[in-house]
Parts: structure tokens; sequence; C-alpha cells
């Protein structure tokens, strides 16, 4: 399988492409928009989990969805992530 690594974030840290792609260390989840939205994150250390897209498809799905109305749904769950997270 090759992959492949996408996005301003990942590509600005040449030691942490390389961990996504080649490590076998992080959990490598399917994308889920609402999960990821989920999904504590640091910019300062190294990600422990990636999200998976299957296609470009995807991706583009996305982009026409309603990402402010996901955020509210996630803030509105009981043990939501504190609103800056999202």
């Amino acid at each position: 399988m090759i992959r492949r690594a996408y996005g301003g974030g990942i590509l600005s840290s040449i030691s942490e492409t390389v961990y996504a792609i080649a490590s076998d260390i992080p959990k490598r989840l399917p994308f889920e928009a609402l999960k990821a939205c989920q999904t504590a994150y640091r910019i300062d250390v190294i990600q422990p989990v990636y999200f998976k897209l299957k296609n470009f498809n995807q991706l583009y799905q996305l982009a026409e969805t309603d990402i402010r109305g996901l955020i509210r749904e996630v803030q509105n769950q009981e043990g939501a992530l504190p609103k800056h997270i999202c």
C-alpha cells in the first residue's frame, strides 16, 4: 500500500510526514468528519492518530459539508471537547 500525506500542517514537518507515512506506530483510522473533529490534538507533538481518506471524493464531499453544523453537533454532545479544539 502506498501512503501519501496531504495538507500544510503535516507537510510543514518533515519528521512528522515521514513518521505518518512510514511508521507502524500511529493509528490510522478511516476518515469520518465528526470523529476527526472530536479528536483532541496538539500542534507541538507528533500525532498518535491520523485519518485516512478512501479517495479524493471524500475530501470533495467534506468541502460541501456544513462544517459549522458539524462543530455545533460536537460541542453540544455531553462530554464534548472544549470549544477551542474544533
